[in-house]
């Protein structure tokens, strides 16, 4: 792939999705990047290879990503990691919600991106996925104004 695209060195549900939808995967014939971290880039080092949520497509070269149940940003990688009413819609016009099966980043932050803690979790405003997988956020309703 060209390295403009966004999609050099990802790999995993929190990279961009290839033009066929497929999720990106590591080349496990490439000893320095055959591994997939789980925070999306590919490489060798034990972040890579031997964290929670990694894989290693050298020993696993069949491993075939599902397709997630989470909306996130597959058509702008520049999206990526943002979630809520203030983060761009999707294609779809959906707003963005954060990986309810991730470790690191489940809870949206009332400021618009996703992670963990308590200023992504528990803050007025704040979205925790793992609870509440299923929320959507209410639709603004546009007002109109008599003169």
């Amino acid at each position: 792939m060209d390295a403009g695209d966004g999609r050099r060195g990802r790999c995993g549900q929190t990279a961009p999705a290839l033009p066929s939808g497929d999720i990106p995967t590591c080349n496990p014939d490439d000893v320095s990047a055959h591994c997939c971290s789980n925070g999306g880039y590919c490489g060798n080092s034990k972040e890579h290879c031997e964290c929670e949520g990694c894989v290693d497509f050298k020993k696993n070269p069949d491993y075939i990503y599902i397709k997630p149940t989470w909306w996130t940003y597959v058509e702008n990688a520049q999206h990526i990691g943002k979630c809520g009413p203030l983060a761009p819609k999707l294609s779809t016009g959906k707003v963005p919600i954060c990986n309810p099966d991730s470790s690191t980043a489940h809870c949206c932050s009332k400021a618009g991106y996703c992670g963990t803690g308590e200023l992504y979790c528990a803050c007025e405003g704040c979205v925790d996925f793992k609870k509440t997988p299923d929320y959507i956020w209410p639709t603004a309703k546009a007002v109109v104004i008599k003169s």
